[in-house]
């Protein structure tokens, strides 16, 4: 009896381990819109360099996360805090676009994460591109950014279904 039980104890742990877990759950759509808008009025913001309107999306604490190939090819990750981040994007510069397609949210709720893919330019000319992830709570019935990571690379840059960014103004 004893070895009936401890196989089908094994039998059952097999099979728990094996069996792959539920699927993320896909955002409402009235979720996946208002974290869509988010992002959209970010890079814009980016666009116009106004990065201060950035600050109501994000919660206290939050990082950047920069993930990128060093000069000898080797990982890189480079963390700033929000204000180092917007300080090199307010004012007079360059013309920054940045550009994603095929996003993911997914949420349960209380906590989502939006992935995308991503291409940007300086002034017109292509700079780098990557893939952007933002990790999003809930904070007063509103979606707030909790984190914001992402990749660059110069080189093996898929081409954007958006096609060629537009020229800058002027």
């Amino acid at each position: 009896m004893k070895r009936t039980i401890a196989f089908a104890g094994c039998a059952l742990l097999a099979a728990c381990a094996t069996t792959p877990p539920e699927p993320a759950p896909a955002a409402s759509d009235a979720d996946r819109a208002a974290i869509l808008a988010i992002i959209d009025d970010m890079f814009d913001a980016l666009e116009t360099r106004e990065p201060d309107r950035w600050r109501p999306y994000f919660i206290d604490g939050t990082v950047r996360v920069v993930a990128f190939a060093g000069p000898d090819g080797a990982d890189m990750v480079q963390i700033r805090t929000p204000e180092e981040h917007m300080a090199g994007l307010a004012g007079d510069g360059p013309r920054l676009l940045e550009r994603y397609w095929g996003p993911v949210v997914l949420s349960d709720g209380r906590i989502a994460m939006a992935w995308t893919p991503y291409d940007f330019y300086v002034d017109g000319d292509f700079s780098h591109c990557g893939t952007n992830l933002f990790e999003f709570v809930r904070a007063d019935g509103q979606w707030k950014v909790a984190n914001l990571s992402w990749s660059m690379k110069r080189e093996d840059c898929p081409d954007s279904p958006l096609g060629p960014a537009p020229p800058p103004p002027g």
